[in-house]
């Protein structure tokens, strides 16, 4: 049987990479478009935009892989049943037991690779966007004011623009602040940034500043020829590491110690790979739809199947956080579960082919 092996290897190899490249394009165009949403909110930099997009699409490879060969192995025994080329091999004596042996060998090479995506993979992504992120915390408003766009402080207190002049100052500088339920605005033919001992300033140049007073409509003007403005240092920020982005060893030493929300995500990086395995297996019994049954029925069962899947390690993992149960009970319950169906559904299929 190698020559039976090879194939359905072969062809689920093949259909999983090309579905594999087409999601991680998809999911390439969704995170930048999310990523620009940020840039363009304040939250990232623009510089630090492509640095981020590679480690915010890496989390996100163990469920593309997962799906990529769940929906390889659907579509190739679909197309085997639809071509009676599955009818062929049951003629030649291959039993469904029999087709279940290479996908679960492929599956078992799969969920090695998937341990270590996530068990290496997302928790180093999910370090370097944290550090990544406490790098754009640590910037203060000067170096995150572009020109030409009215940017928010991240207090909401005051509304920055200035147009470009040069490398060290700019042609037109406007300030809107709040203070006390007042605002004042601030406005400039120029500006520039000076380190000094006392910290950063920015220095303005042939300006007022209009402070609105007591009554509606009532505003103080006040005119300078240069006024330097304090520019407040950023907090420190600390460099504390979610649970996500904690090493898998010290994750299970965490743990050991009593630490539910490092139980919590052991659940989920080791119980993917299980998942990936499992789902293989079930697109075996599911693919083999009757004649007059329309293809699109079986795809929305498989997607089903697979969003209840990793709901339901979703769902044990909250478990496990919230201490509702055990790590034993909250990491082997969604796979008993589904192994529970798969066996119903192969012994439904067994009976509706006899």
């Amino acid at each position: 049987m190698k020559v039976f092996d090879r194939s359905i290897l072969a062809e689920i190899g093949r259909t999983a990479l090309l579905i594999a490249v087409a999601l991680i394009l998809i999911l390439t165009a969704v995170s930048m478009v999310r990523l620009l949403g940020t840039v363009a909110a304040g939250d990232l930099p623009s510089d630090l935009y492509l640095p981020y997009l590679p480690w915010a699409i890496s989390e996100k490879l163990p469920l593309i892989v997962t799906l990529s060969a769940f929906a390889a192995t659907l579509l190739v025994m679909q197309r085997w049943v639809r071509d009676s080329e599955w009818a062929v091999w049951r003629a030649l004596g291959v039993s469904r037991w029999r087709l279940a042996v290479p996908v679960l060998g492929l599956g078992m090479v799969l969920a090695l690779g998937l341990a270590l995506l996530t068990t290496w993979l997302v928790p180093f992504a999910e370090q370097q966007k944290d550090r990544l992120k406490a790098a754009a915390q640590a910037r203060d408003e000067t170096q995150t004011v572009a020109p030409g766009i009215f940017r928010e402080s991240k207090d909401g207190h005051r509304v920055l623009f200035v147009a470009p002049r040069g490398e060290d100052a700019v042609g037109l500088f406007f300030m809107r602040q709040w203070q006390a339920g007042r605002q004042m605005i601030v406005v400039a033919d120029g500006a520039r940034v000076e380190n000094r001992d006392d910290g950063k300033w920015v220095v303005l140049a042939s300006g007022a500043r209009y402070e609105e007073g007591a009554s509606p409509l009532a505003f103080r003007v006040i005119e300078f020829r240069e006024q330097a403005l304090w520019v407040t240092p950023p907090k420190p920020v600390s460099e504390v590491q979610r649970v996500r982005a904690v090493a898998t060893a010290s994750l299970w030493q965490m743990a050991h110690e009593g630490h539910r929300a490092a139980a919590g995500e052991l659940v989920q990086r080791f119980g993917l790979p299980f998942a990936a395995v499992m789902l293989m297996v079930f697109a075996l019994p599911l693919a083999e739809a009757e004649p007059r049954t329309v293809r699109g029925v079986t795809l929305f069962v498989a997607l089903l199947v697979f969003f209840a899947y990793v709901n339901l390690l979703s769902l044990a993992q909250a478990y496990v956080v919230r201490g509702r149960t055990s790590f034993a009970v909250g990491f082997w319950a969604p796979h008993l579960l589904f192994f529970a169906l798969l066996v119903l559904v192969y012994l439904w299929r067994m009976r509706r082919t006899r």
